[in-house]
């Protein structure tokens, strides 16, 4: 299994998964995103299931594009 070309910890790994999601919604799947950070797509679906739990996240299908939603869940 290939490791991380980023180097980055899975915080800051979080930090810019989601800031890419919401800049640009809809426009990533969990794999593009990966391959665009240099990161496996094991680490970045780590991410967004984590911010999926938080925030709440839509995606088109199994492996679709991915929007973060603006709702705060588990509060």
């Amino acid at each position: 299994m290939p490791a991380s070309t980023s180097g980055l910890s899975l915080e800051r790994l979080a930090v810019r998964v989601l800031l890419r999601l919401q800049a640009e919604p809809g426009r990533y799947t969990a794999r593009s995103l990966a391959r665009e950070l240099g990161e496996t797509p094991n680490r970045v679906n780590r991410v967004i299931l984590a911010i999926e739990e938080e925030a709440g996240v839509q995606r088109e299908g199994a492996y679709g594009a991915i929007t973060v939603g603006g709702t705060e869940r588990g509060v």
